[in-house]
């Protein structure tokens, strides 16, 4: 070894430099905030619903159910006939073409409708309540 000193010869940081050179000397505490984890996994939303509980309970006549609460954005069905589901209703689709030339509706990677769901024709609204 060539350096001026090994790393074996240099004690640990931790006991080479005072503590009070990292802590403050007024006042003593630390600036950072550490919030616990418990916290964090409280804030998130609790899941409303899925699109099997809405096929259940509103008795959708479909293959696949798909529910999104805002009624905007959904994945691509690949089984039908398909039905997408916001908060109050549900519009039914015998195959992708049907759903593909709906005014309102555009497809890339995902299903979306920027108006909302039930401004499309053929929105059957449902007076069942939503399951959770």
């Amino acid at each position: 070894m060539s350096s001026l000193t090994s790393r074996r010869s240099q004690p640990p940081l931790a006991l080479s430099v005072p503590l009070s050179r990292f802590a403050s000397r007024v006042g003593g505490g630390s600036a950072f905030f550490v919030r616990h984890h418990s916290r964090i996994t409280n804030m998130r939303k609790p899941k409303l619903t899925t699109g099997k509980k809405l096929r259940g309970a509103w008795h959708i006549p479909a293959l696949r159910v798909y529910f999104y609460q805002d009624g905007t954005f959904y994945e691509v069905p690949m089984a039908f006939p398909a039905a997408l589901c916001d908060m109050s209703g549900y519009i039914l689709f015998s195959s992708l073409d049907e759903l593909k030339h709906t005014d309102g509706v555009s497809i890339a990677s995902k299903v979306n409708i920027p108006g909302g769901l039930s401004q499309i024709a053929g929105y059957t609204k449902s007076n069942a309540p939503i399951p959770s």
